[in-house]
């Protein structure tokens, strides 16, 4: 398990909501950092927690699996309106 003194309370509390873009924010914020190294921070907290790992993986793939269906749906509903 990676040391939680390494990202504040909040950050870990967004990467484990899958909000990986808000833990980098949240990290500038409140240490004061770059873009870089905040993004490096939260990857190296990322790659020591497996479980966290698998979970950010599984939510991003949510978000395809999404925009997949709406596109599937409006297609569908296009050829219906259609009249083919």
């Amino acid at each position: 398990m990676p040391d939680l003194e390494t990202l504040p309370p909040e950050a870990i509390s967004a990467l484990r909501a899958g909000k990986k873009i808000d833990a980098i924010k949240i990290l500038r914020e409140q240490k004061n950092i770059g873009l870089k190294e905040a993004k490096g921070m939260v990857e190296q907290y990322v790659a020591s927690d497996p479980v966290l790992a698998h979970e950010l993986q599984r939510t991003g793939n949510t978000g395809l699996l999404y925009w997949i269906i709406i596109i599937v749906l409006c297609v569908m509903a296009w050829y219906y309106l259609s009249g083919r």
